[in-house]
């Protein structure tokens, strides 16, 4: 009969095996390049001893339940041997894995947004803990090495008194760089040698999985932005995005041009930031030819009434529009129904509604999509219309944690995100636009036509996150 291997471990995860399994340690991170092998090292592990030693018990961690389902239970699903699962985790389970020898490994979400003080966590009873990506906070770390150990104590006590061989009690961990309690805690004093010496930190490279081929990792480099490359992909610990401005792939002479001209015959788009000194708006087209054209960013104070003024020439000009912007256009006014929206409505007879978000996209997903946008997709903004628009995109800079510093105001720069978050939703979209625009051998007198016709169709369907 033929052997079904559903995971055999390489050469280095073999190691991480080893050590794991060795009583040495309290904890082991496995942490550098993503694909490095870290998430089937934990899980494989767990399963294996789950059936070396039946009755068992291991939990898998993640930030939240989303993360489980999306990262996580699709390596458990690929690799657990069919015939050894009992019972798959479901919600109807508590998210319990149960083999057929008693034994179970739980996936648990932190929830810290929900459950500060981690009280869930009180009466988890586990031989060790697998924390993947190491996305959740410093205590819920510190929680899973207290409840280490603490699954049918007496037992383990007393096995081991007999000189019998008992389930590892350990905490597993992965991670890809990043710059928060882990580089801190754990990388930094490794990188010192001041780590705690139960505590173990393996260097996990890409190079080092031979099930990984080299055509993909030469596709990464392609369509990945040099720092994020070297971050994820080789694994860098010392690169700080952070310490980079935010737009870091805004390039003067590839993103600048001169006398760009609006294309009469394709949709033209105005992206509003709403405050009452200055309102701001960037006028914008986009079609799979030439990418994004920003042709110029305005601003008034004294209300939106006064920037409207400034657009007369849209009016004017018969174009063809979309509007999206804040989401606090749609906010009624003291007065009555008025809201922002409804006022562009008015100013320029064309519906908004549909087609404007209804929340403003967090600043970090903001800062992964315009500088994916600017890497991937043909973007020119006009040196002169843009002026203000380039100035702001230029002096901006991230906080501590990835946001948008509030210092100096940049609502040019909003108006340039929402513009951004009407087009994309995702990396992938990028990436698939991307390919389309560098294919297209359509002409671009045809391709603006149907590009016209399938906007004006699907207004309502542009939705964002």
């Amino acid at each position: 009969m033929k052997e079904n291997i559903l995971f055999k471990p390489f050469p280095e995860q073999n190691k991480w095996i080893e050590e794991a399994a060795s009583g040495k340690y309290q904890f082991i991170l496995a942490a550098g390049s993503v694909r490095s092998g870290k998430t089937y090292f934990i899980l494989g592990f767990f399963i294996f001893m789950c059936k070396l030693f039946p009755g068992s018990k291991y939990v898998v961690v993640r930030k939240n339940l989303q993360r489980i389902k999306s990262t996580v239970f699709p390596t458990f699903n690929q690799i657990c041997p069919p015939e050894f699962l009992e019972q798959e985790p479901t919600s109807h389970n508590s998210f319990t894995a149960k083999f057929t020898n008693g034994s179970q490994i739980v996936f648990f979400a932190e929830n810290k947004d929900k459950d500060k003080e981690l009280k869930r966590f009180r009466g988890m009873e586990a031989d060790g803990f697998g924390l993947e990506e190491l996305d959740i906070s410093y205590d819920g770390f510190m929680m899973a090495l207290q409840r280490t150990g603490t699954w049918k104590m007496r037992e383990r006590k007393e096995a081991k008194e007999r000189g019998d061989a008992t389930p590892p009690q350990i905490v597993l961990g992965t991670s890809n760089p990043q710059n928060n309690w882990v580089k801190e805690e754990i990388y930094d004093k490794w990188k010192k040698g001041t780590l705690n010496p139960k505590w173990l930190y393996i260097n996990a490279n890409l190079k080092d999985n031979p099930y990984i081929p080299k055509e993909w990792i030469d596709s990464q480099k392609q369509n990945l932005s040099p720092l994020i490359y070297k971050m994820l992909m080789e694994g860098d610990w010392e690169l700080d995005l952070n310490k980079n401005p935010f737009f870091y792939e805004y390039n003067l002479e590839k993103h600048e041009a001169e006398n760009l001209e609006i294309d009469k015959n394709n949709i033209l788009y105005l992206s509003f930031d709403f405050n009452y000194s200055p309102s701001s708006v960037v006028v914008f087209q986009f079609d799979e030819i030439k990418g994004l054209r920003f042709y110029k960013s305005l601003q008034a104070v004294g209300g939106l009434r006064f920037l409207l003024d400034k657009l007369d020439w849209i009016r004017k000009g018969g174009y063809e529009i979309v509007i999206t912007g804040d989401n606090n256009g749609h906010a009624r006014s003291a007065a009555g129904n008025v809201t922002c929206y409804s006022e562009i409505e008015s100013y320029f007879l064309v519906p908004v509604s549909d087609v404007t978000k209804k929340a403003n996209a967090l600043h970090t997903f903001s800062r992964r999509i315009c500088n994916d946008t600017l890497l991937h997709i043909p973007t020119k903004f006009d040196k002169e219309g843009c002026k203000g628009l380039i100035s702001e995109i230029k002096q901006a800079k991230p906080t501590d944690t990835g946001g948008l510093s509030k210092k100096p105001d940049l609502h040019l720069v909003d108006s340039f995100r929402y513009a951004i978050n009407i087009l994309f939703r995702s990396r992938e979209d990028i990436i698939r636009m991307s390919n389309q625009i560098k294919n297209n051998n359509k002409t671009n007198e045809k391709f603006l036509e149907n590009h016209k016709e399938y906007i004006i169709k699907n207004r309502s369907k542009i939705k964002l996150k």
